[in-house]
């Protein structure tokens, strides 16, 4: 039986245990007693474990990617930053490959690619915008 926490997802997955840590993680992503970064840091344990479950459920794969960008800002590291980002747009098209149809992983493509460098990253403002604009898709 094909299960998924997502109604707007295409691609679902066999393991029940991969979506309840892509549940759990979701949780984590949107609890306010932490920190973002602690959230991400923790989310990027449970989806690990999904991942494990199932490699090819493309909605863990687009909440490791949000994980990880949540994560960029406290990176002082220029080059660090470059290669943490790239990562980042890594984890997205691995999500499309899978679930091309996935709302938060194409989200975070235009707003990923729209960053051309990593000073967009390093202006608060412009992370916390992308930041919130893919929380509000988790949400």
């Amino acid at each position: 039986r094909m299960v998924g926490i997502r109604p707007k997802s295409s691609k679902l997955t066999k393991s029940s245990e991969a979506v309840e840590y892509v549940s759990f993680a979701y949780k984590e992503l949107q609890n306010t007693k932490y920190h973002k970064s602690e959230n991400a840091k923790y989310a990027l344990t449970l989806l690990n474990n999904a991942i494990q479950r199932d490699s090819t459920y493309g909605e863990a794969y687009a909440l490791m990617a949000l994980s990880k960008f949540i994560l960029l800002y406290e990176i002082k590291d220029e080059e660090e930053m470059k290669k943490k980002l790239n990562e980042v747009r890594n984890y997205v098209d691995i999500a499309l490959r899978y679930d091309p149809k996935n709302e938060l992983a194409l989200t975070g493509k235009s707003e990923f690619t729209a960053l051309k460098s990593i000073d967009g990253i390093k202006n608060k403002g412009i992370y916390d915008d992308i930041t919130n604009k893919l929380l509000d898709k988790v949400g």
